[in-house]
């Protein structure tokens, strides 16, 4: 599991920063009135690229962080020699119950 957090940790900041700089180039333009072309903002697109950028560093954060807890967790547990690889413990039998009706609760009383 610890490696699946750090994996999925560097994918997410790879593919993030790939799509924020698509996101900057794609809506980093504007419209020039003049001569009607669009024209690259570059204000707009440093905004752009950097706020979406930030939220992909925060995902990635907070999921690198995940990963070194796991991975802590289990130096401390093997330090303290307790295994982690331990089957499940079995499920407790069913315990059978008694169906209710409305006639087992009635007492038959004979004079």
């Amino acid at each position: 599991m610890k490696n699946a957090c750090k994996t999925l940790a560097n994918l997410v900041l790879v593919l993030g920063a790939i799509g924020s700089g698509l996101l900057a180039k794609t809506f980093g333009q504007r419209l020039d009135f003049d001569t009607l072309e669009m024209v690259r903002d570059s204000p707009r697109t440093a905004v752009i690229f950097l706020s979406a950028l930030f939220g992909v560093v925060i995902i990635w954060a907070l999921l690198y962080a995940a990963g070194r807890i796991l991975e802590n967790q289990e130096c401390i547990m093997e330090k303290l020699g307790i295994k982690t690889n331990k089957p499940a413990p079995a499920p407790a039998p069913a315990i059978p119950t008694k169906s209710q009706s409305s006639d087992d609760n009635i007492e038959v009383i004979d004079d």
